[in-house]
């Protein structure tokens, strides 16, 4: 039996020589490869980290380009170098230091325009966006090395730089961001539990592997555990917190019969679940799809541009060389070179790299002291063709926790502050939410230090106990009464003090700007409408309120596809099931409180959770857009 085994480069997999079998761990080629490894690590992690040595070296050695090309441009630091000793060799020594500074940069950032320009063009005979920038910053750099090495004419590093470092910086930021998804929806599996308990023909429990159960396996859940996979209900009922699934705050009850999706949270019931399909099919597997058909939306985004330039750069570049032709004819190959680098270097990417840029900076500056912030400059654009708003409800529009709407006595006693004294105690005794809800809202009415006796909890019904004489009952209706009252809508929790029996109804409460802000939109012209996963007679009485569209019962699934029908759309979340929407619209939205996972996958970040935050973006947008179109019109003229 051999004792050796082939074996590949960890990092560059360069085969490498034969190894034994006790060898264990990564092996490398040669100690570079150990180094970049080590340093650079795999996947997005490493492009992102890449991306960031090279603009590193871009920024300082940019600075340094900007601060000495000062005195070309600034005439008291120009005078001060041309005075003196050796009059204007100061300043050709001036030209040649920034060749020195800027051709690395060139090199290390320039570099991947060019090869991706040459090979779109070598793959499909098209020029995409890369090809302006390569163009535009190359033919910056030949004209200012000519300039340099003949000794007179203009030279133009810092532009030639300045666009590189600029244009670089938003790949970077775009790599993070792409790395940083990555990591997160790796990781929300791992949310998941990875064992489950395991119900026998025979009654017996044996604790499994998630990934080892099979369509059919009957499985136990146990009050505070996480589904691990998806299911449906045959044995018991509980109510069943979806906030990572729908956003909806409030737990809802599930009975038999019903399904239940992986990452639903059982607060107070024993159930036993049937299990509908493995777990590398459940819905955290189909929102992971979501994520990935939003990268490719934002990809065909970028498709625009690159049809666009397919058809300007041929023209430039026409134009171009009947410049050189002309001027060739006229006088002689250097002024005709010279002008077909002019007229390349002014038409691409002038206009598009200083004028734009510099009121697009200026609105998301503006925006970030707002709490605005844009993930890139080209958002700014695509907020000025939105013509429909979507929003989800929970944490968006409203807050996103229970609170207590109404408290309505069934019986004819009052409540009294003592009573709800009582009543605040017991709910604090139990971690349900809405129990928790209760604790926090009653508890305020004074300090409770009477002992609690015969406290007991009962899972799926509700938990009692006696304080000062009195039986103290809270949980739902069958448990704390034995009649059908009617008054049953939305949330409740059924208490009883002895014979005197309260209802009290809860709400996720609005946001105390949504309807201004609402309003705000509508006096605009924006089309709005609100996306839930919440019940829709809950839903329907919100968009009734918000005099808006609302659509409830929705799935992670169904807000992404209602989104992605809609070509100019901005979806509004902060909910770990917004994630597909918020990829799939035109402009994704997350609010400040939002996951990594949602801001990762978002354009915009409204920081303060301030709804008003999104008609002042709006606005800012048309404002910048028409100084955009004003600054690409003189530029052009």
């Amino acid at each position: 039996m051999s004792t050796t085994i082939a074996s590949v480069c960890e990092h560059c997999g360069l085969p490498l020589r034969q190894l034994h079998l006790s060898d264990i761990g990564p092996h490398y080629c040669c100690y570079g490869c150990e180094v970049a490894s080590h340093l650079l690590g795999k996947g997005d992690d490493a492009g992102a980290r890449m991306a960031f040595y090279k603009l590193s070296v871009g920024v300082v050695l940019g600075i340094n380009v900007m601060m000495f090309s000062m005195p070309l441009y600034v005439e008291s630091l120009g005078s001060f170098f041309r005075q003196g000793f050796g009059s204007s060799s100061y300043f050709d020594l001036l030209k040649w230091l920034l060749m020195v500074l800027s051709l690395p940069v060139f090199f290390l950032l320039g570099m991947p325009f060019i090869e991706s320009s040459v090979r779109n063009i070598k793959d499909s005979l098209r020029s995409n966006a890369d090809v302006l920038i390569a163009i535009g910053v190359t033919a910056a750099m030949l004209v200012s090395i000519f300039d340099t090495i003949i000794g007179s004419g203009p030279v133009y590093y810092e532009t030639a730089v300045a666009i590189l470092v600029i244009v670089t910086a938003g790949r970077y930021l775009e790599a993070k961001a792409r790395a940083k998804a990555s990591r997160t929806v790796e990781e929300l599996g791992s949310q998941i539990p990875q064992q489950a308990s395991l119900l026998d023909e025979d009654g017996t429990i044996t604790e499994v592997l998630v990934a080892a159960l099979s369509t059919g396996n009957i499985i136990l859940s146990k009050p505070g555990e996480m589904i691990p996979v998806d299911c449906i209900i045959t044995k018991g009922s509980a109510r069943i917190g979806e906030a990572m699934l729908t956003g909806e705050a409030l737990p809802i009850d599930r009975h038999v019969g019903e399904t239940i999706l992986a990452g639903a949270v059982n607060y107070d019931g024993l159930l036993e679940l049937e299990i509908l399909q493995p777990v590398h099919s459940s819905f955290i597997e189909r929102l992971k799809e979501l994520l990935i058909e939003s990268k490719l939306k934002r990809a065909a985004i970028q498709e625009t541009t690159d049809r666009v330039a397919a058809i300007a750069v041929p023209i430039i570049i026409a134009i171009a060389v009947g410049s050189l032709g002309y001027w060739w004819a006229v006088e002689n190959l250097r002024a005709g070179l010279f002008a077909f680098l002019s007229v390349v270097l002014v038409a691409c990417p002038c206009a598009i790299g200083i004028a734009t840029p510099a009121a697009l900076w200026v609105a998301v500056t503006e925006a970030s002291k707002r709490g605005i912030l844009f993930r890139s400059l080209g958002i700014v654009e695509r907020l000025t063709s939105i013509q429909k708003i979507f929003f989800d409800k929970t944490g968006t529009v409203t807050l996103g926790k229970p609170s207590i709407k109404e408290i309505v006595a069934v019986s004819t006693t009052d409540l009294n502050s003592r009573n709800l004294q009582y009543i605040g105690a017991i709910a604090s005794l139990s971690s349900h939410p809405l129990s928790q809800a209760i604790a926090k809202e009653f508890n305020q009415a004074g300090s409770f230090s009477a002992p609690i006796t015969n406290v007991s909890e009962i899972a799926a019904k509700g938990i009692s106990a006696m304080v000062e004489g009195h039986i103290i009952r809270i949980g739902s209706e069958s448990f704390v009464t034995s009649f059908d009252s009617g008054h049953r809508n939305g949330t409740t929790v059924w208490c009883s003090i002895d014979d005197a029996i309260f209802e009290i109804s809860f709400e996720d409460a609005l946001k105390a700007e949504a309807n201004e802000v609402f309003q705000s939109l509508h006096a605009d012209k924006y089309e709005t409408m609100i996306l839930s996963g919440d019940e829709q007679s809950v839903a329907y009485r919100l968009g009734k309120e918000l005099n808006t569209d609302a659509f409830g019962k929705l799935t992670p699934e169904d807000k992404a596809r209602i989104v992605a029908d809609e070509a100019n759309a901005i979806f509004i979340g902060d909910g770990f099931n917004d994630a597909g929407a918020i990829g799939a619209a035109e402009v994704g939205i997350a609010m400040g409180s939002s996951s990594d996972l949602i801001r990762s996958e978002a354009d915009v970040i409204l920081f303060d959770n301030n709804l008003n935050r999104v008609p002042q973006m709006l606005a800012l947008a048309k404002q910048t857009m028409r100084i955009v179109k004003q600054n690409l019109f003189w530029a052009f003229a």
